[in-house]
């Protein structure tokens, strides 16, 4: 399994792992892209190409600007 966090709302979901599974896959899957979020998996920032292994935690933080 691997866990998805989103922040700051908190979401949680828990995805099946498998074989070459990346966090691009899970962007892509989510509707989400790599310049829209920052990507951390078990607290360390990764970049998209990341292969995930069963038990990480990938935590997505959206990018917001504004001023």
């Amino acid at each position: 399994m691997i866990t998805v966090k989103l922040t700051p709302k908190k979401e949680v979901k828990k995805l099946e792992w498998r074989e070459g599974l990346t966090v691009e896959d899970i962007l892509r899957e989510s509707k989400w892209t790599s310049s829209s979020v920052r990507t951390l998996v078990d607290g360390v920032p990764v970049s998209k190409e990341k292969e995930l292994k069963d038990g990480d935690e990938l935590i997505l933080i959206p990018i917001v600007g504004g001023g």
